[in-house]
């Protein structure tokens, strides 16, 4: 989809360093490499200039017939959302539940955005190993702790039911929206037997 490319342009004086405005300039546009001419568009009082729906493309733009500069021209809505992997880590035997806590990270998130999939591995389970791991959502700034019984927007049960070490579980499929008034957190419902070492990993991709 075309969008609009603009800049200013600006010129060298003759025997000098300073980069200064060039109103009226004569600013070409061809396709990257190549004698083939786009478009041309003359820089106003203020040495603005602007190509109107200019297609995405690699171009070469030339002031007063010499090469400036080369572009990538994207538009917007070509862009990719930020994804981001969000990482959360309980080291050594789990051996009670645990809510928010200063010993797990903490994260909330400057857009709004969703969370996309979730990624855990357990380093160790026992045949009787069971354990559920929580996601625990809460506001930026909030008056309490986050728990499970008030905060969970998300869960699964590790319990493999025999001994497995580095025994991993993907939802590919989480799908949770959050704003930017939102915080996550991990909380742990643990039952029985010997666990240790989760690691969580969710990823985060930002816009609607």
């Amino acid at each position: 989809m075309p969008a609009n490319y603009s800049d200013f342009a600006t010129k060298v004086v003759e025997g000098g360093n300073i980069v200064r405005i060039d109103p009226g300039a004569l600013i070409e546009l061809f396709i990257s490499g190549t004698a083939t001419k786009v478009s041309e568009v003359v820089a106003d009082a203020n040495g603005f200039f602007e190509f109107i729906n200019l297609d995405t493309g690699k171009y070469d733009v030339k002031v007063q017939g010499k090469k400036v500069k080369t572009i990538n021209h994207i538009p917007f809505d070509h862009t990719h959302p930020i994804n981001q992997a969000i990482n959360f880590f309980f080291p050594g035997s789990i051996t009670a539940d645990q809510a928010e806590a200063s010993t797990v990270p903490c994260f909330g998130f400057d857009v709004a955005g969703t969370i996309e999939k979730i990624n855990i591995t357990a380093q160790h389970i026992d045949a009787t190993g069971d354990l559920t791991v929580h996601l625990l959502k809460g506001i930026v700034s909030g008056s309490t702790a986050m728990t499970i019984a008030l905060n969970s927007i998300w869960n699964v049960r590790l319990n493999p039911g025999s001994d497995k070490y580095r025994y991993a579980h993907f939802d590919p499929n989480v799908d949770i929206e959050l704003s930017i008034d939102d915080a996550i957190t991990i909380g742990l419902d643990y039952s029985a037997g010997t666990v240790s070492g989760i690691s969580v990993t969710a990823f985060f991709r930002s816009g609607s």
